[in-house]
């Protein structure tokens, strides 16, 4: 991460301080999903082709019950398609 700080790229070219700015920005958009379970999981899922309304915290106020159902929702679309394989 450290090769790609912004800072880092001051005296390159204006084409390579915004790629920089970039890939920065992208790195630490991906840290900060894959340090909250809750968005970890629903990028999983999304990822495994299950994608779930990302609006479920809002209409869920408590965060164990809304991880709860994401981990429930992924065991069971898992589970399904073995049997089916």
């Amino acid at each position: 991460m450290k090769q790609l700080h912004p800072d880092k790229h001051t005296l390159k070219p204006l084409q390579e301080q915004e790629e920089a700015g970039k890939h920065a920005s992208d790195m630490t958009r991906a840290y900060e999903t894959i340090k909250n379970d809750y968005d970890r999981a629903l990028h999983l899922l999304k990822l495994e082709g299950y994608p779930m309304d990302e609006n479920l915290s809002v209409r869920i106020s408590n965060p164990f019950l809304s991880f709860f159902i994401v981990v429930m929702k992924f065991f069971f679309a898992n589970h399904s398609s073995s049997q089916r394989s």
